[in-house]
């Protein structure tokens, strides 16, 4: 963070992931204390402290919807019961047997971890509480917490608020319209690609719907290399950074180059990040990798997918 810094980072969101007592994806929700091998309590508060004194925003990685079968207080009557009376288990990620958590009980785990680190002077200014605006809304079929979908998003909208409600800045998967009133970011807003969206072509012609509509409610960041999550290969992430008006990524060893290109972003987004993205998104020829797009305050930006190029001016 410090060496960020020296380079010329003067702000920075700090996204955390893997700091659980078991690493990433595992045993959630019960995740404290955090991994001793990476400094536990002491060590999360040293970062959590520096990162303050750099005034950076340090911001954790969390989730309350994945249910971990050795989770320390794990209860099978707290997980979601499907239609049929069963309870879903699966073993994708990195912690194994999993369900999935009622979100009626998501809130209590929520300000139970929250309070935990704050009671050991972690001082978060950052939450991002994984998959609650990407996968579908539950329902849950026990007696004892029947959950309607509406339920269910009122109980994801209660965890938004009350971290909110702390001062800390909120975020998530990606961007959902019932989600985005409570999010002051989201992890990505990718574009469609085949094979798959980690890497590969785009299905179809990628238009910026979510920016059209919500650009100065929600802030969404870009990697700034060719191809990659969501970015269709082979076209820059930096030039959709700065045709939507966004953020950047960087990487956590970030060269001079990558930290050069990334200001040129962040000084655009300085200007419009709060300005809408008006309907004035163009194609410019018929290959489509010409396009345009106008903010509310007059700036425009073009970009050229074909030669890797970008201008950007004032109507």
């Amino acid at each position: 963070m410090k060496k960020l810094k020296e380079m010329g980072i003067d702000k920075a969101y700090v996204h955390l992931d893997g700091w659980g007592k078991m690493g990433y994806d595992n045993q959630h929700p019960d995740v404290l204390p955090p991994c001793e091998k990476a400094g536990g309590y002491k060590g999360m508060k040293e970062l959590s402290d520096t990162c303050k004194s750099l005034d950076y925003i340090f911001a954790t990685h969390d989730n309350y919807r994945d249910y971990y079968f050795d989770a320390e207080t794990f209860d099978e009557n707290q997980a979601v019961l499907n239609e049929n009376g069963n309870v879903d288990m699966e073993a994708t990620w990195a912690g194994g047997k999993q369900t999935y958590l009622c979100t009626t009980f998501a809130p209590y785990y929520v300000k139970r971890n929250f309070e935990l680190l704050k009671n050991n002077g972690i001082e978060l200014k950052g939450s991002y509480i994984d998959v609650f605006s990407v996968v579908e809304l539950d329902e849950c079929f026990h007696e004892e917490h029947k959950m309607s979908k509406k339920d269910c998003m009122d109980k994801r909208t209660e965890c938004f608020n009350y971290v909110s409600s702390e001062g800390i800045l909120t975020s998530s998967e990606e961007g959902c319209d019932w989600a985005i009133p409570h999010m002051n970011l989201v992890h990505h807003a990718p574009h469609a690609l085949y094979p798959n969206i980690d890497t590969g072509r785009s299905r179809g012609i990628p238009v910026p719907l979510l920016n059209l509509v919500y650009h100065e409610c929600i802030i969404i960041p870009w990697t700034l290399s060719k191809g990659g999550w969501g970015i269709p290969v082979p076209q820059d992430g930096f030039l959709y950074a700065l045709l939507n008006g966004g953020v950047g990524y960087l990487s956590i060893e970030a060269d001079k180059e990558e930290i050069e290109r990334n200001k040129i972003v962040c000084q655009l987004s300085d200007r419009v990040a709060m300005c809408e993205m008006v309907v004035s998104h163009e194609f410019l020829d018929e290959t489509c990798n010409k396009q345009k797009t106008v903010f509310s305050d007059g700036t425009f930006v073009e970009v050229d997918f074909d030669n890797d190029q970008y201008k950007i001016g004032n109507l």
